[in-house]
């Protein structure tokens, strides 16, 4: 008897496990198929020499599923450096692929007239000209060749680390009427460029933004992409806040950006690495190859929420017309009384986020079994402002907002 009730619960533990693995959040591919260089276009780099552009694309093996959300990833380098298949890049397609995401890290044009020392500001601001006009060929070749790779045209997220931070946000946010008066447009060409693949738009639906920056913060506007940033705090090369890249280039950090979004009501996350230099730098190998993959798993996280999810505000029940997740008071001061329904017995999670995205509270995170719960909570240690209550269990998501007066 006792044999069997090990067997049963082998088995509910099993099945449970396997009914957690939710794709686009975890690891559902063990298999990733890696289709290199693959040709995308063509532009002369600064000398007027022309550069053919390739790209490394990653796909979950034996994926059945007939449309994927994109990811182009764009590498670091100062835009002199770097290549498509550096391990970051290599990490970042992978680890997404095996989520479910089709993935891909593009080349860009490099380099610029570095001889002298007057001009460096507009080399630099036409080197992240050049790399948006490749970036939106990139773009432009995937919803060409939609089809053939299976893509939801509607969800293209551009994502870059440090140079390629720059290129995604821009790609994003840049406008043709942004670019400053003393770029040469005539030579370079417009924002769009003619890297390839014309007639088809360029647009992205969500920016992956890791210790990259932008030139002016204004060019972010209101009903623009959401963005999820990560960044060191002690980034001596690309600043966190506001300052000079490499020491050259006026330039807005991660913080700045998120600034801006949550201001215009984007939806925007930020990892901040305290006392973390560029790349996440500091430590040992292994510190920094947790803060990496902590940095990942926000990233995913917050993908997953914004977009895959696709949260609206808490949906009644159709058999009882009742909200399955309600707070009082609400505005709240001291305490809140959470009343919530677990429909199904499953793990459930209750987690307070701020506005950009922070975990600030767990309330529950364990196994509940079906049934209405009730709880109060003590805020008064929470500054005010405004968070969002958020329930998941069984792949259900309710989310309710909470304002905190203190």
């Amino acid at each position: 008897m006792k044999n069997k009730i090990y067997i049963i619960l082998f088995l509910f533990l099993l099945f449970a496990s396997a009914k957690a693995q939710v794709r686009y959040k975890d690891k559902v591919f063990t298999e990733v198929n890696k289709d290199t260089s693959v040709y995308f276009g063509i532009n002369p780099d600064y000398t007027g020499l022309p550069v053919s552009l390739f790209m490394d694309v990653y796909q979950p093996a034996g994926d059945t599923t007939s449309k994927r959300p994109l990811v182009i990833w764009v590498h670091g380098g100062g835009f002199v450096g770097g290549v498509r298949n550096d391990s970051l890049m290599l990490g970042f397609c992978t680890d997404f692929s095996q989520r479910g995401y089709i993935t891909s890290s593009i080349d860009y044009r490099l380099g610029g007239d570095l001889t002298d020392f007057t001009q460096l500001q507009k080399e630099a601001t036409e080197a992240i000209l050049r790399s948006v006009q490749d970036a939106k060929a990139a773009v432009r070749f995937f919803r060409k060749n939609a089809s053939e790779y299976k893509i939801d045209t509607s969800l293209i997220i551009i994502a870059g680390t440090s140079a390629g931070g720059f290129t995604a946000v821009h790609t994003a946010y840049w406008d043709e009427n942004e670019i400053p008066s003393n770029i040469d447009t005539a030579t370079i060409g417009n924002i769009e460029g003619s890297s390839g693949n014309p007639g088809y738009s360029s647009k992205v639906q969500g920016v992956v933004n890791c210790w990259g920056a932008i030139l002016d913060t204004n060019w972010i506007k209101a009903g623009n992409q959401p963005i999820v940033s990560v960044h060191g705090t002690a980034d001596d090369v690309v600043p966190y806040d506001y300052g000079l890249s490499e020491g050259i280039l006026p330039s807005y950090g991660s913080a700045a950006i998120t600034r801006r979004a949550e201001g215009l009501d984007i939806p925007c996350a930020l990892r901040p690495f305290i006392g973390a230099g560029h790349t996440l730098a500091g430590g040992t190998n292994d510190e920094v190859a947790l803060k990496l993959d902590t940095a990942d798993l926000f990233i995913i996280d917050f993908l997953y929420r914004t977009f895959i999810e696709k949260i609206t505000s808490v949906p009644d029940l159709v058999n009882n017309n009742e909200k399955p997740l309600k707070v009082f008071p609400n505005p709240a001061s001291d305490y809140v009384q959470i009343e919530y329904n677990v429909p199904e017995s499953s793990n459930i999670s209750l987690i307070l986020y701020d506005r950009l995205g922070r975990a600030i509270l767990t309330l529950e995170s364990t196994f509940k079994a079906s049934g209405k719960y009730f709880l109060t909570q003590d805020i008064n240690n929470i500054p005010s402002g405004i968070y969002f209550l958020r329930e998941q269990c069984w792949g259900n998501v309710y989310i309710e907002k909470v304002v905190i007066s203190n």
